[in-house]
């Protein structure tokens, strides 16, 4: 092997998380016996730094494997390098120093992995190690099969876990486990989203063996009102994965009590409208693993320019028509969300703009995560910014506020102009689409043209909630002239009816 494909190989497979030694930490073996399986069993457990110098309790992760892998699987460098991505994001402050217990629990039934975690080991680890013993101090979360066997244990037995994980996998639509479960949770979902601190659920994009048993399990929980926070990486069914939902997932554990769980929150907050321009540095606040998934801290664009400073998205000044800003140095697997108003149920057309110099790039569109636009194909248009518009056609929408998500597909690099929903069609008679306002151009230069054909009145609010225009009983108007720069919420009255949308002066 050459000089270069072992530094491949050890990008690949290491060297992604390998940036420092952390000798303190380590990695033991040990065996215990199972009254479960009436023997004796092996596992590797996680010690962090400090752990032997203190009497300090701590909070356990217990991690599984998937099938056919052993209770090394994790901790093997070629694998799943758990070591290394545990000391980053302990050392870096990103998460909480913790024990992490890994069984060995090779293709166990998941009603039988269910017994050997709450009967044997967890009874042995807070037993041998000093373990804080509370449900909000517990997580566990595994990949493939072994995200089957948590899938069980964890909702069956949510009185001992506050924090779960499930990586590339989920139940088998219409066999006995998927139809037993959608029984129990009907009868047990609410109680179990009052009792979860936060249930990850990660896939690998549609290339992953597990994607459509994963949507299909969402959808169940999300139905019998479980919140489940999804996120998706490029590396369909394999480690290249299941390594980013480990470093992902890890953020978020035994934060409960020591933090507010903020969500993100429009920009300026004002959502979205649709139909309408949708301007992608306008993406929700509430920063990085909230509103959007940045990997590298801070702008990478030099110099960096003065929007948005305080923020880890990578934004660049635009050349396309109407200047403005654009996203650039968007990585695999990175994604930003954005809070939308769909004004009517319907089909909309959807155009993104992009620039690419270079080919095999994606992006997906999610609506409260529900794909609208999977895997969308990125022309190279052989310049940064060159840009040129790529349309999905009939998307389906529901009306209402929702969350929009803008996810990088496997390949890296992609610049963002903005995306905008149009061509509403909503299966309305056509002598009853006039029911409708009609707004254009938005976002404007001078003026915006209001339109009905009855009467209605309007008030326009700047993003301080300050009053700046109102007018009534009118059937047209163009207002705008006199306004500043920036978005403004316009308030529709007509017909007892109220509706509220974004409108932006350029």
């Amino acid at each position: 092997m050459n000089l270069l494909s072992k530094l491949i190989l050890y990008l690949l497979l290491g060297g992604l998380f390998a940036t420092k030694s952390f000798a303190a930490s380590s990695i033991v073996e040990v065996s215990y016996f199972s009254k479960t399986m009436n023997s004796t069993r092996k596992m590797n457990v996680y010690l962090p730094d400090g752990y032997t110098t203190n009497t300090t309790y701590y909070p356990t992760f217990y991690l599984m494997h998937g099938g056919g892998q052993r209770y090394y699987t994790w901790t093997n460098t070629n694998d799943g390098n758990a070591k290394a991505i545990l000391d980053q994001a302990i050392s870096s402050g990103k998460t909480k120093p913790m024990i992490v217990a890994m069984p060995d629990v090779p293709d166990f039934a998941p009603d039988l992995f269910t017994r050997e975690l709450c009967n044997d080991v967890i009874p042995f680890v807070e037993k041998t190690y000093r373990a804080k013993t509370d449900k909000d101090s517990r997580a566990l979360a595994g990949l493939s099969w072994g995200g089957l066997q948590v899938l069980d244990a964890g909702l069956y037995r949510y009185d001992l876990f506050g924090y779960m994980g499930v990586f590339s996998s989920g139940w088998f639509i219409g066999d006995n486990v998927y139809n037993v479960m959608k029984t129990y949770l009907a009868g047990n979902g609410t109680k179990i989203q009052q009792s979860m601190r936060y249930l990850y659920y990660g896939q690998g994009g549609t290339g992953d063996i597990a994607y459509n048993n994963g949507a299909e399990t969402m959808k169940v929980l999300r139905a019998n009102g479980i919140k489940v926070n999804y996120w998706e990486h490029p590396g369909g069914h394999s480690f290249v994965c299941w390594r980013l939902d480990l470093r992902d997932f890890l953020p978020f554990l035994f934060q409960y009590g020591l933090v507010e769980d903020k969500p993100n929150t429009p920009y300026k907050g004002l959502a979205h409208t649709i139909p309408g321009i949708i301007q992608l540095e306008e993406y929700d606040e509430g920063g990085n693993n909230v509103a959007y998934m940045d990997d590298s801290p801070g702008s990478e664009v030099t110099p960096a320019v003065n929007y948005r400073t305080n923020e880890d998205v990578d934004i660049e000044t635009c050349t396309d028509n109407g200047g403005g800003y654009n996203l650039g140095y968007t990585k695999a697997g990175e994604w930003l969300e954005y809070t939308v108003n769909v004004a009517n149920t319907g089909k909309y057309d959807l155009d993104i703009r992009v620039a690419c110099d270079g080919t095999g790039r994606t992006l997906s569109v999610d609506i409260d995560s529900v794909s609208i636009a999977k895997d969308v194909a990125i022309p190279n248009t052989a310049g940064w910014q060159v840009w040129q518009t790529i349309t999905v056609k009939g998307i389906n929408l529901t009306a209402g506020p929702q969350i929009m998500r803008l996810t990088i597909g496997a390949q890296s690099y992609i610049n963002l102009n903005y995306v905008e929903f149009k061509g509403m069609v909503t299966g309305i008679e056509e002598n009853d689409i006039s029911e409708f306002i009609q707004l254009y151009p938005n976002p404007f230069e001078s003026e915006v043209n209001l339109k009905h054909n009855k009467l209605f009145s309007y008030k326009l609010y700047n993003v301080l909630g300050q009053l700046v225009a109102h007018d009534h009983n009118i059937e047209e108007k163009a207002i705008g002239g006199n306004l500043d720069k920036g978005p403004y919420a316009l308030q529709i009255i007509s017909n007892g009816e109220s509706f509220v949308y974004k409108i932006i002066k350029k």
